[in-house]
């Protein structure tokens, strides 16, 4: 192989720092006009903080119950689905805390949705795409899992997801990069707790909090009351009673909905309300059929 000219390679380096350079411009505009809109948003409805509720799994029994207690509050919830789990499950469960239970049809999530609840997904089959070999040497795994998930959801509800929640809180380079390609939003997590502040957020790495069932209510409600103004809470919770993993009991997740419904500047949202009011890019949900 020939040795490439010194003066082509330099050529090459100057045209790519312009390129970087003009995309850092690019950012900082768009940082500007989202910072702009962000507080627009803020002073006109007053409140300028802001917590999203959401579930993980699809779990239909923990799902029902939540809602009625949501709606108790008047507020919504965001629920994540794992597309291959919902009947006719087409998908073998393999998560030790979702097997033999139930994760609704498709009628039935239909339902909670034409309540104004929030659906998103888990993927196809609740992969973990930081540590699956398949996921992680395979380009098509990570597209079947992103996308048809998307597709799934899109076919068989009212309206196509804005948001993926990624199982197990993984998230790599490569899953990032479909991820933008379908959805307009994800979320990962964590176990202690996490705010997303509006000014520099991460569309595609929202923080979540996964918190312990276990903590006292007071303690659960210190860290709400403690969000910084214009940042942004999500809970993150995957089933009530004694479903799934971590479950909180229905007695504490009524108590944290009453508190957050009592608590001044502070607004219940959807994930999909947040990305619709805040997110000031243009609309980057494309149909899956762009990937392959």
């Amino acid at each position: 192989m020939s040795r490439p000219e010194a003066g082509r390679g330099r050529d090459r380096r100057t045209g790519s720092l312009w390129r970087d350079l003009g995309q850092k411009r690019l950012d900082r505009v768009k940082h500007r006009a989202s910072s702009s809109a962000i507080e627009g948003a803020i002073l006109e409805d007053g409140r300028n903080r802001f917590v999203s509720v959401t579930f993980d799994d699809g779990l239909l029994r923990g799902a029902r119950t939540a809602v009625e207690l949501l709606e108790k509050y008047r507020s919504k919830g965001t629920f994540y689905l794992v597309t291959g789990w919902v009947r006719p499950n087409r998908v073998k469960i393999r998560d030790q805390w979702n097997q033999g239970r139930d994760h609704g049809s498709w009628a039935e999530w239909r339902e909670i949705e034409a309540r104004g609840h929030d659906i998103g997904s888990h993927t196809v089959s609740h992969i973990n795409v930081r540590t699956n070999i398949k996921a992680r040497l395979a380009r098509s795994v990570l597209i079947r899992e992103l996308a048809d998930s998307y597709d799934d959801l899109r076919n068989h509800l009212q309206k196509p997801p804005v948001s993926i929640a990624m199982p197990y809180d993984a998230m790599t380079f490569a899953s990032k990069r479909l991820v933008k390609r379908v959805y307009q939003a994800a979320r990962v997590g964590r176990r202690r707790v996490a705010v997303n502040d509006l000014h520099r957020i991460d569309w595609y790495r929202l923080q979540s909090w996964a918190l312990d069932p276990t903590m006292p209510m007071e303690k659960i409600c210190q860290r709400i009351a403690g969000i910084p103004p214009n940042h942004w809470l999500i809970l993150q919770f995957h089933s009530l009673g004694d479903e799934g993993w971590m479950p909180i009991s229905p007695i504490t997740f009524d108590g944290i909905l009453k508190f957050i419904s009592e608590c001044d500047n502070l607004r219940q949202v959807t994930v999909r309300e947040m990305v619709e009011e805040f997110k000031n890019t243009e609309s980057e949900n494309q149909s899956a059929i762009s990937l392959r």
